[in-house]
């Protein structure tokens, strides 16, 4: 699991908060989900559409005089890799569906993205940054944020589509994203979008 991009924390000064990610559109499948939870009170609070990602490595405070660097990196990281597909398949819930803090599409991945993101953890802890506190990479969209404890309707959807396809996505690029958080929830602004295959 990388660390939800979403998750509150400060920023020092002189920085900024961001994180590594593949960007994701929202597929026709997904977005009755994102209606469906937006119905459910004030107790879950949906990500916005043009929000969706997937987190691959979260920075954090991070000082604009790195950005350059990171982005560098992230580029060395994709240069070889040519474009491919993942499937989005099943809803879920962080850390479990009886009290849960996330909901989640899962990404089912051949061991491709995985392979980017273990090799951009290792470009940016020699920048400095702290390796994930998790073990294991398990992409996921992130859909929504729980706040206190959600209705029963929140596990009926999540048992629901435990199990459905939601569509492939593609992953042709991977983003430095700056995050911003406000009481609305956090803004996202990409800072570069690097495309795959791209040699230096």
């Amino acid at each position: 699991m990388v660390p939800d991009s979403g998750q509150t924390t400060g920023t020092t000064d002189g920085a900024i908060r961001t994180f590594i990610a593949v960007k994701v559109p929202l597929s026709d499948k997904l977005r009755p989900v994102l209606r469906e939870l937006g119905e459910m009170g004030r107790a879950v609070r949906p990500v916005a559409a043009s929000g969706l990602h997937v987190t691959l490595k979260f920075l954090g405070d991070t000082h604009t005089n790195l950005c350059t660097e990171i982005e560098s990196r992230i580029g060395t990281c994709v240069a070889t890799r040519i474009r491919f597909d993942v499937p989005v398949r099943g809803l879920g819930a962080f850390p479990h569906l009886n009290r849960p803090t996330v909901v989640w599409a899962g990404l089912h991945d051949d061991g491709t993205l995985e392979s980017i993101a273990v090799e951009l953890q290792e470009h940016m802890m020699d920048l400095g940054f702290e390796p994930d506190r998790f073990r294991l990479f398990r992409p996921h969209i992130t859909l929504a944020r729980i706040n206190a404890r959600p209705p029963a309707l929140l596990r009926e959807l999540v048992e629901r589509h435990k199990s459905t396809d939601f569509r492939e996505i593609a992953i042709e690029s991977v983003c430095l994203i700056r995050s911003e958080l406000t009481s609305k929830g956090p803004v996202y602004t990409t800072m570069r979008d690097i495309a795959l295959g791209v040699a230096k």
